[in-house]
């Protein structure tokens, strides 16, 4: 068996992209009503949801369908441009409180 992978079953596999998907609708949700700092609140379920099912798998059955794991991908990719339109709108604040704090130095 090859050791960079890590063996699970289905069941396991689809559990942890239950909990991604889980946790990537409570994500959504804060985004959508603009909780922005509720969102530390769920990183320790979202890392390591995220974490899991990224890592190298073997599975040892049948995965997730293939309409499961089309949602999967659209809510991260939903989740990531939400997030860089926030970064975006940010960033000149940020930028300011730079260059305000140098200006005090």
């Amino acid at each position: 068996m090859d050791n960079s992978l890590i063996a699970r079953t289905s069941e396991q596999f689809k559990n942890e992209a239950s909990n991604l998907l889980s946790s990537l609708d409570a994500l959504l949700g804060m985004l959508r009503e603009g909780r922005w700092d509720e969102i530390g609140d769920i990183e320790s379920q979202l890392l390591p949801a995220l974490k899991a099912v990224g890592s190298p798998v073997k599975l040892t059955q049948a995965t997730i369908s293939r309409r499961e794991l089309e949602q999967l991908i659209q809510k991260l990719e939903r989740a990531i441009e939400e997030c860089n339109i926030r970064k975006a709108q940010i960033a000149p604040l940020i930028n300011a409180l730079s260059v305000n704090q140098q200006k005090q130095s």
